[in-house]
């Protein structure tokens, strides 16, 4: 029987936690380049597979995305040139920067699934038969996969990407959103309305946020006039941060502006909304 190697990955939110039950040791010296082929239909037999799995434990089915499948065929054939089971292979980027450069998709979490098996059935019941692996497979948050399968002689190396793909708002559209967050909350506290102000000195600072890679920015005037500035990061447009409910609770308080700035950076590769909000 041939030896099966397992290790997983999993993404959550931006931090990244790793559990290795059966890591690969030494890595034997790669092979030739020309022995390494890649196996589209043993990645479609794996995604067929998994989302048979999925629809036995009542959950939607994985979407193929073309960008994540890019990134784990690449991975999968640095595995099998390097004959090494990692998440992580010497001079390669981490598993969000590898995910952030082949998908256009907004992730708000992701995964990663790696082995070497004999065959595709056997990779996919030792995988099943992994509670973190197996947790990775059945998690229904995710709704976006990219498999990738490369054959070098008898063995596959697999990875398995998942990610959480949401849709990503226009500046103009997710300033809308949390607006009308806004508004609601006060709407619950029986306060008087608040006025929107114009948002343009707020998205300068929210996009100034996200050229530094900082929400720690130095102030604009109209940041100083504000009576709560309140800056801050997101992945769920829908949530307002402490900061900004107390605010809203000022009776006070009688106007405010939204600034948003969606951007990938060295802190956030897979993408996060930049928010200022001002209230006066």
């Amino acid at each position: 029987m041939n030896r099966v190697l397992l290790a997983t990955f999993v993404l959550l939110l931006v931090s990244f936690t790793l559990a290795s039950p059966l890591d690969a040791a030494e890595a034997p010296k790669p092979v030739s380049l020309s022995s390494v082929v890649a196996d589209p239909q043993a990645e479609r037999l794996l995604l067929e597979m998994a989302n048979q799995a999925r629809a036995q434990a009542g959950l939607a089915p994985l979407r193929m995305d073309a960008g994540l499948a890019e990134a784990a065929r690449e991975h999968a054939l640095e595995q099998a040139e390097q004959q090494r089971i990692s998440h992580q292979l010497p001079g390669e980027p981490g598993l969000a920067q590898r995910l952030s450069k082949s998908t256009a998709l907004h992730l708000q979490r992701g995964g990663e699934n790696v082995a070497s098996a004999g065959s595709v059935s056997q990779a996919h019941q030792s995988l099943m038969a992994s509670p973190p692996h197996r947790e990775n497979l059945l998690d229904p948050s995710f709704n976006v996969a990219g498999f990738g399968v490369a054959r070098s002689g008898h063995l596959l190396y697999v990875t398995q990407d998942f990610g959480r793909g949401v849709k990503t708002y226009s500046a103009e559209n997710s300033e809308q959103l949390i607006a009308r967050t806004i508004i609601n909350t006060r709407r619950q506290t029986r306060l008087a309305g608040l006025n929107e102000f114009d948002g343009t000195p707020a998205r300068n600072a929210a996009c100034r946020m996200a050229d530094e890679n900082t929400i720690k920015t130095r102030l604009s005037r109209e940041m100083k006039q504000s009576t709560y500035l309140v800056r801050y990061t997101s992945h769920d447009l829908e949530t307002l941060p402490p900061g900004a409910t107390r605010a809203i609770a000022d009776s006070g308080v009688h106007s405010f502006a939204v600034g948003s700035c969606y951007r990938q950076t060295k802190t956030y590769p897979n993408g996060v909304y930049w928010v200022a909000l001002m209230f006066y």
